[in-house]
């Protein structure tokens, strides 16, 4: 009974340790110290955290990039209206050593979930070239990405 009680409890500081580290918020203070920028992120920017972003409502993606954004073009489109809100971030993830820094942009619809994400996400170290991002919802069932092994098809063939 003891082991069974130690087991359980064990598993409960598990998965409230999970639960922590998913919630973390990844600004610009994990990466420079300097909270400062809230449009500057420390979240990689990969397919499958882009993805999880789909039709979002504004408040999970600042959740989800641990900072505010900074808002970008108010005249832009989206699906043929007017956006309610666009959120431009940039991430510094790992400092750029690795893929997953770049920038990134998320227009919300008038429902206020995300409907478009496209961006750049740099190659590790400033060397070679830059991967492009791409989610409409208009354009389902998928984007494309010209990150390394993505499931994605590739940006340049669209």
């Amino acid at each position: 009974m003891k082991n069974l009680l130690k087991i359980t409890l064990i598993t409960a500081a598990m998965a409230v340790a999970s639960v922590s580290q998913a919630t973390t918020v990844r600004g610009n203070a994990a990466c420079w110290g300097d909270n400062n920028r809230q449009d500057i992120s420390c979240q990689a920017l990969t397919d499958e955290f882009l993805l999880s972003l789909r039709d979002a409502t504004k408040t999970e993606v600042v959740k989800a990039m641990g900072v505010e954004g900074r808002a970008i073009k108010p005249d832009s489109l989206c699906r043929g209206v007017t956006c309610s809100d666009e959120l431009h971030f940039i991430s510094n993830y790992s400092r750029g050593t690795h893929w997953g820094a770049g920038d990134i942009n998320f227009l919300f619809d008038q429902n206020g979930r995300v409907s478009l994400i496209f961006g750049s996400i740099d190659p590790p170290n400033g060397e070679g070239r830059a991967a492009s991002f791409i989610w409409n919802a208009d354009l389902l069932p998928a984007g494309c990405s010209d990150l390394p092994h993505s499931l994605l098809e590739s940006c340049d063939k669209i």
